[in-house]
């Protein structure tokens, strides 16, 4: 399950973030849409779910999509750990590029997993 997708903040994130078996992947895009598009109310059933989606595409269809003008436009980098993702993550922010807090929480919650499995490993041996 990737830590964000271009989908997030309203189709106005601008990373990918995900883990395979070769490491943290992390793409940038190349254009940003020119504005975010309120998410689908997965809440509503039957007619009214059909025509919130339809709305939402839509919306969707109708962004305009530009260069970002940052550093790393188009880019996909390969991260080692955890914590190399997050130093990435955050060197990108500062370059301004656009992505949810949740994903940077996400790394986090798995970083401290991290530490605390290697800690009880430690006090069992």
């Amino acid at each position: 399950m990737p830590y964000c997708r271009w989908g997030s903040l309203g189709g106005r994130c601008d990373i990918y973030c995900y883990e395979t078996a070769n490491g943290y992947v992390v793409s940038i895009a190349a254009k940003r849409a020119s504005r975010s598009v309120a998410p689908i109310n997965y809440r509503l059933s039957g007619d009214a779910l059909h025509k919130d989606v339809q709305r939402y595409n839509a919306a969707m269809d109708a962004r305009v999509m530009r260069p970002i003008g940052g550093p790393h436009d188009g880019a996909t980098f390969v991260e080692g750990s955890l914590q190399e993702l997050k130093e990435r993550l955050l060197a990108l922010r500062d370059a301004g590029y656009l992505f949810p807090d949740s994903a940077l929480n996400e790394i986090n919650d798995e970083i401290a997993e991290e530490h605390d499995a290697a800690a009880l490993t430690r006090a069992a041996s």
